[in-house]
């Protein structure tokens, strides 16, 4: 079972991927975050195998709760992600 914490400061798209993820039978969803503050907190308490984070979140980016997450616990793999406008095609 790989062990998941999702981390997003959007509600709706950290649940959305929690219930994407939860759907698959060798993932365990261990926890959820809304900043990077949060996230370290998560990680130093749950130990994920994996985090799913996004880049930009206020307070803690990040980027940031990657770095503090990883001087705790170097057993945890961290996928960074960032949201990115989508443009309509010109013609």
């Amino acid at each position: 079972m790989i062990r998941v914490a999702v981390v997003d400061d959007q509600a709706l798209v950290r649940s959305g991927f929690v219930v994407l993820l939860d759907s698959a039978d060798d993932i365990d969803v261990v926890g959820e975050a809304a900043d990077g503050a949060e996230a370290v907190a998560l990680v130093q308490r749950e130990r994920p195998d994996v985090v799913l984070m996004d880049i930009r979140m206020p307070e803690v980016d990040g980027i940031e709760a990657t770095r503090r997450s990883s001087r705790r616990s170097t057993s945890t793999s961290t996928c960074s992600r960032r949201c990115m406008p989508v443009r309509a095609a010109s013609c």
